[in-house]
């Protein structure tokens, strides 16, 4: 069984500026079991104290890339020349990605991480 680790995607705005990023779980993110995500301090946890305009948790797949990073749902990831989504995972670390011809679900992986869907979409239009 793989363990249960997200990261949150997240969007909020100062001064009419939009701040985008991706934050791992241990940055103060709760993630309950209804799916609402919270933010906690050392105390007691809280709704978050910033007015997010996203909060998106993003799952880890049970797997590493070629280099040992830990890949996420969303992560764009590239084997041999094919540039894909990791787009869900099964208990079993089963993973699927879209390619051209649809979605297609391997049980290895063998490439390495390139972005984030996130943060870097425009890696799937080259």
């Amino acid at each position: 069984m793989r363990p249960t680790k997200f990261r949150v995607y997240y969007e909020y705005e100062i001064d009419g500026e939009i701040h985008k990023g991706i934050e791992s779980e241990a940055s103060w993110f709760l993630l309950t079991q209804s799916g609402e995500l919270l933010q906690h301090g050392p105390l007691d946890p809280v709704r978050s104290c910033k007015e997010y305009k996203k909060l998106i948790p993003i799952f880890y797949i049970g797997l590493t890339d070629k280099n040992g990073k830990e890949i996420y749902e969303g992560d764009i990831v590239s084997e041999g020349g094919i540039v894909s989504v990791i787009e869900w995972a099964t208990a079993n670390a089963r993973f699927c990605y879209k390619t051209e011809t649809g979605t297609v679900g391997l049980y290895g992986f063998y490439g390495e991480i390139i972005g984030s869907i996130y943060q870097n979409p425009e890696l799937l239009n080259e």
